[in-house]
């Protein structure tokens, strides 16, 4: 029987999906509808500020303000107590009674970084987002992107993380380019970009790293090729044309870190580490990560099959997505190891 009529030519594989995201448009526009919700920065004496028995901020003007945990944490270091322990036995008068005792004796002045209320019937006129020095000036999120829309083509960036706390933001941006990392024809794709950390309240400057994003696993590793970061910039006053001019001057050095970076994964595949556990623990001798979560990455670390260099820093950057939910431990642990990679 002739069933030549019945075959059919095999279709070509289709080319890898684009990696799915927000555009850089749609972050920007989060970043723009977040700095609508700021006030007004207002420099005043300390002595001049008075806790209520609520736990809010009595402020000069006669508005008041709730504390968010990244400034309760400030108010504390000015107080010289650890809040929690402190007041863990003291009723909220009390509580409020010390706290303006101890202000009226401190002395010297603050800015403070306020913002509107989130929702419709708090109980305090804003919220206060940060005690600063009053010469400190923030790069805020929305002059940085303002300064990359007006400079540089970011539309082919997807980005797979945007995370704002009350402490920090981060906004993770990869390529649609692609390193295929797979073997045995299992894919394993890696997305190089690079990852934006910033800090309106004082707590980290500006920064810019290299980012390697595993999209099987949505693992990230910041990897400093060189040694060397993109960018960090402390907070002061800039006006955006040196601003921009760092943005796209750091932006530009990508592509060929990508590819350095590249072969650094590939040779990592290849290189066999004796004791994973001693190296994990090594990787994680940090104080920014906790006792608690570099044991679970000794142990992810312990039971893998993949006993290379790939592995290790796989198992770390797995626990910073999976078993981790704050940020800037992620941040630290997508750090190290990918400056031990790059380092080793």
């Amino acid at each position: 029987m002739d069933v030549s009529m019945d075959l059919q030519p095999v279709p070509p594989a289709p080319p890898p999906s684009r990696i799915r995201g927000l555009t850089f448009d749609e972050v920007r526009a989060g970043v723009a509808g977040r700095a609508e919700m700021h006030l007004p920065d207002v420099v005043v004496p300390l002595a001049e500020l008075a806790m209520t028995p609520d736990g809010n901020l009595a402020l000069p003007d006669k508005r008041s303000a709730s504390l968010t945990p990244w400034s309760r944490s400030q108010l504390a270091t000015l107080l010289g107590v650890r809040w929690d322990k402190w007041f863990a036995q003291t009723n909220g008068s009390e509580r409020a009674d010390e706290v303006n005792r101890r202000l009226a004796r401190i002395g010297g002045e603050r800015k403070l970084r306020l913002a509107k209320p989130e929702r419709d019937g708090a109980q305090a006129d804003a919220v206060l987002r940060a005690f600063l020095a009053p010469a400190f000036t923030a790069i805020d999120d929305h002059k940085v992107f303002s300064c990359l829309a007006s400079s540089v083509r970011l539309d082919e960036l997807r980005f797979v993380r945007v995370e704002v706390t009350d402490r920090a933001s981060y906004y993770a941006a990869v390529s649609a380019e692609v390193c295929e990392l797979g073997t045995n024809g299992t894919p394993d794709r890696v997305y190089p970009g690079f990852l934006l950390r910033n800090s309106e309240v004082g707590y980290a400057a500006l920064s810019l790293d290299d980012l390697f994003f595993r999209q099987i696993c949505s693992n990230g590793l910041l990897m400093p090729i060189g040694g060397k970061r993109l960018l960090r910039r402390t907070h002061r006053a800039i006006d955006d044309d040196k601003l921009t001019a760092s943005l796209v001057l750091a932006l530009a050095k990508l592509p060929a870190r990508w590819h350095a970076g590249e072969t650094v994964l590939r040779l990592a595949r290849g290189a066999v580490v004796d004791d994973v556990v001693a190296t994990v623990e090594a990787i994680l001798d940090d104080p920014t990560v906790p006792r608690s979560v570099v044991k679970v990455a000794v142990e992810v670390a312990r039971g893998a099959e993949d006993r290379t260099r790939f592995g290790v820093v796989q198992a770390i950057t797995s626990v910073a997505h999976v078993q981790n939910r704050d940020p800037e431990v992620r941040f630290a642990m997508e750090r190290l190891a990918g400056a031990w990679l790059a380092a080793a």
